[in-house]
């Protein structure tokens, strides 16, 4: 068995979004979960929670039978914010430069959850979406993404996926 968790920071995600992107056949509405997440401490206590729950499944020596089970996890978007942020541009009427701030908060987070996910049957996926922004040489526009280029995790990849073109799928 195996269960599926979107951690949906957005409000984009549903099942028939999913539906749209997996085959429908062979996704079980009662094995997936969307999470809505509206902030960087609630979108980390659904980790913490699904882990604490896979390792009890896994590992708990009180059980006398064990289901091979795989989690997968995707938080969509790791650009929320904390909820220090929310209430900050909630009382001053505008956003300040707070982001080093959540990311800081991202690294030390899967640094410590890094270990304990360690030897676990999971996949844990992280979207931070590149933006378009001026070059700081003032100079045209760059891709880049929050948190800059490093990637700091036990294990990690960095997938660039976007859109060349659009199909139509005209049936005659």
């Amino acid at each position: 068995g195996g269960d599926g968790h979107i951690i949906d920071t957005e409000g984009k995600m549903s099942i028939p979004v999913i539906k749209s992107i997996v085959d429908p056949e062979s996704l079980s509405e009662d094995k997936f979960t969307i999470y809505r997440s509206g902030s960087l401490e609630s979108a980390q206590s659904v980790v913490t929670t699904l882990t604490k729950e896979l390792a009890k499944a896994t590992f708990d020596a009180k059980k006398k039978e064990r289901v091979p089970h795989l989690l997968g996890a995707v938080i969509d978007s790791f650009r929320v914010t904390s909820e220090i942020t929310q209430k900050g541009i909630s009382d001053d009427g505008h956003a300040s430069k707070q982001f080093a701030v959540e990311a800081a908060l991202w690294r030390t987070f899967l640094s410590t959850m890094a270990p304990k996910m360690l030897y676990m049957p999971m996949a844990l996926f992280l979207v931070n979406h590149m933006t378009e922004k001026e070059s700081s040489t003032g100079w045209g526009k760059v891709k880049d993404h929050g948190g800059g280029q490093a990637l700091k995790y036990h294990i990690s990849y960095s997938f660039l996926l976007q859109r060349i073109a659009s199909v139509s799928n005209k049936s005659n």
